[in-house]
């Protein structure tokens, strides 16, 4: 977790790896992203077209901005005034979050939180099927560990199938 706030000190957010003080900050940049990053900008109103420039310059798999609406639209309009282009801008969630009707900062977190999984389980459909098992073997429908036929202790029946647990 990499935390970008111009006010912030690792003494304020010991959970957070690391907390930068600078949205331009090379090691912002060399952080880079892979398919899994994930990035959040809830600002509260100060730095947002710098917050929101930085979170782009990752290329998340996921960028969602706390914000309403409206100040979201704002925010949009000045950032396509600066020369963003407009593709990358419609990528961005907002509001951020599944609509769960959060209100509270923990619901929302929780909310957002939602909203990465819902967007990671869903590139798991898309990822090849693993193999099929042997005779002898099964796949688990919860975790798709293969599971060995004989030997398995887990079982469960529904609709005339057998289904194996690996635990």
């Amino acid at each position: 977790v990499d935390v970008v706030d111009p006010d912030a000190t690792p003494a304020l957010l010991p959970a957070a790896d690391r907390v930068l003080v600078d949205f331009g900050s090379a090691e912002l940049r060399e952080a880079g992203a892979t398919p899994r990053t994930c990035a959040v900008v809830a600002t509260m109103g100060e730095h947002d077209e710098e917050a929101v420039t930085a979170a782009l310059g990752l290329r998340p798999a996921y960028l969602g901005v706390v914000a309403s609406r409206t100040r979201f639209g704002q925010l949009r309009d000045g950032l396509l005034g600066r020369g963003v282009s407009a593709e990358p801008l419609d990528r961005i969630r907002n509001p951020a979050g599944l609509d769960i009707g959060a209100r509270l900062p923990e619901e929302v977190a929780l909310s957002i939180l939602a909203e990465i999984v819902q967007l990671a389980r869903s590139h798991v459909a898309e990822e090849p099927a693993p193999p099929r098992p042997e005779a002898n073997e099964a796949i688990d429908p919860v975790c798709g560990m293969t599971v060995v036929v004989a030997t398995a202790r887990h079982r469960a029946e529904h609709a005339g199938r057998t289904y194996l647990f690996c635990n």
